[in-house]
């Protein structure tokens, strides 16, 4: 098995608990006091250490620079009070974003992100073999620290657990865990530098076992991109023995999968994602909210608000009001889109085009590994909220990065 051997002995303190903030964050979510989660907070103190000692000079792709540019505008012009229109939350973004891009070394990103999964990996199988054979699920959640998600207390958050027939290591939900595997994976098949098979079989069969709708589409998209590197690289009639080959194997695994427990729940749950779900099932799955619900509520703006968006609370709880989706928003001050409808919705159509010149200027400067990034993003896009997080950061960092360390050819140890 490779591994990289970090050269660069230069990298201080900062930086390495950068990369692990940025790393952990999903996790450290999980804990803390509302909005003021352990990730947000340690974010806030990690960029204030990072202006105070680096100013606000930033490698951030100019096109991200100037949608955060226009996002604030969108912010001053859209607020209802003089008491919300200093954008305190997004200069936080800002800020952290900056510190994040500023991260050059991808040998120890690469170090602590293998770890990293490597204990959550090892831990996801433990949940599952407990649950599977002992018929309990291990909490992976501390009762004893403050409890920042949304639910009424731990307790609530156990009991849901407990029926729950899917695991998700140290972290809230399974989609959260496979958004940050998945990235990983399309490094150790695609990157030359450190590709690892083996490793890339066991987040293959992790993702597989959280019957998740990201992991599948995120495998499809990774895939396609596999072969379509494999097939540049194969020349001449041996193109046809591993077309063959490939698509027996292909074509066995996935009989095997569907017809396992695993695939059939997985397919009794793919109802929630059809258009049609709410008239088949009698409300909305949480299929349709992530994918169709955004829009309903888009077309409620009005035309001015459709080209610049609006990121005002209550222009948007107004226009859900008088919405055609209405009736799918059931908690109150629910502002739950995927990561395009809230490009879409914060900064209308000018915010959504500056979306795509964001993956557009990025992929010209990566190589397979990170655009393959890039395109498992804009599919997770559609169906997840990624908009501005710290996991959004990793997507776009990690092709930049994948572009240094080409650039840089640093030597591998085998």
């Amino acid at each position: 098995m490779k591994t990289i051997a970090v050269t660069n002995a230069s990298v201080c303190l900062l930086d390495k608990v950068v990369i692990l903030s940025l790393l952990l964050s999903t996790i450290l979510q999980t804990y803390g006091w509302g909005k003021f989660d352990f990730s947000f907070i340690l974010t806030s103190i990690l960029s204030v250490i990072y202006v105070f000692k680096n100013g606000f000079k930033s490698t951030l792709p100019k096109i991200l620079t100037i949608y955060f540019v226009y996002r604030v505008f969108v912010h001053v012009i859209s607020s209802s009070s003089l008491s919300t229109i200093f954008p305190l939350g997004l200069l936080k973004i800002y800020m952290a974003y900056i510190m994040f891009f500023s991260i050059k070394e991808m040998d120890l990103f690469y170090k602590y992100y293998k770890n990293i999964a490597i204990i959550c990996l090892a831990f996801f199988y433990i949940q599952e073999f407990s649950y599977h054979i002992l018929n309990h699920r291990i909490y992976s959640v501390l009762s004893f620290m403050p409890f920042a998600l949304d639910y009424d207390s731990v307790l609530t958050y156990y009991a849901e657990m407990d029926t729950a027939e899917r695991s998700s290591s140290f972290f809230s939900e399974p989609a959260m865990f496979v958004q940050f595997l998945l990235p990983l994976l399309a490094i150790c098949l695609l990157s030359e530098k450190y590709r690892n098979y083996p490793f890339a079989a066991v987040i293959t069969l992790s993702l597989l076992l959280m019957q998740s709708g990201n992991a599948l589409l995120g495998l499809l998209i990774i895939l396609i991109c596999y072969l379509i590197g494999f097939f540049k690289k194969v020349r001449g009639p041996v193109v046809i023995f591993y077309i063959l080959i490939g698509a027996i194997i292909i074509g066995v695994s996935a009989y095997v999968y569907i017809s396992s427990d695993i695939g059939q729940q997985l397919l009794q749950r793919r109802v929630a994602i059809r258009s049609d779900s709410v008239e088949e099932m009698g409300y909305a799955g949480s299929g349709f909210v992530r994918i169709y619900r955004g829009y309903g509520v888009y077309e409620a703006y009005d035309p001015l608000r459709k080209i610049i968006g609006n990121d005002d609370e209550k222009y948007m709880l107004s226009c859900i009001s008088k919405s055609d989706v209405s009736s799918f928003f059931l908690r109150e001050n629910d502002l739950y889109f995927n990561t395009f409808q809230t490009f879409l919705l914060f900064t209308g159509i000018v915010g959504a085009i500056m979306f795509f010149f964001v993956i557009r200027e990025e992929w010209k400067q990566t190589n397979i590994a990170g655009k393959t990034i890039l395109l498992t993003f804009v599919g997770l896009s559609f169906i997840s909220s990624l908009y501005l997080t710290d996991t959004m950061a990793l997507y776009l960092l990690l092709p930049m990065l994948m572009n240094e360390s080409t650039k840089k050819k640093k030597p591998i140890t085998t």
